[in-house]
C-alpha cells in the first residue's frame, strides 16, 4: 500500500519535472530568459514540495518496518535524526534514515 503511494508520487514528481524542463527549454529557445528564470523558480518550488512528500512517505515506510521488526527508532527529540514536517509530523533526516537502515540490516543478518 505505502509502496504504491511512493511509486505514484515518484511518477508524479518525474512527470512534473519533465513538463517544467520542456517548457523552460521552449522559453530559452525563444530567448525569453526572464520568463524561463521565473518558470524555473516556480518549478523548483513545486519539485521541492514533491520531494518533501516523498521523504515523508519513505520515512513512514521505514518507521513502519522498524515497528514490525521491533527495531528501536531514534527519539523524536533528536533533531539530528528527525525534522518537523507540517504541523503534526516528523520526517527522518539523512542521518535518521542511515541509522534506521543500519538497524534493519543488523537485525536481518
Amino acid at each position: 500500500m505505502i509502496f504504491d503511494q511512493i511509486w505514484r508520487e515518484e511518477r508524479k514528481r518525474n512527470k512534473l519535472q519533465r513538463s517544467y524542463d520542456k517548457d523552460i527549454k521552449k522559453l530559452g529557445d525563444a530567448k525569453k530568459f526572464r520568463d524561463a528564470a521565473n518558470l524555473r523558480e516556480e518549478a523548483d518550488h513545486f519539485i521541492h514540495e514533491a520531494d518533501e512528500e516523498l521523504d515523508f512517505l519513505r520515512s513512514r515506510k521505514l518507521v513502519t518496518k522498524a515497528i514490525e521488526l521491533q527495531v528501536p527508532r531514534p527519539d523524536f527529540k533528536d533533531e539530528t535524526s528527525w525534522t518537523r514536517w507540517g504541523e503534526n509530523g516528523y520526517v527522518l533526516t539523512d542521518k535518521g534514515f542511515d541509522e534506521l537502515r543500519l538497524s534493519h540490516y543488523e537485525i536481518s543478518k
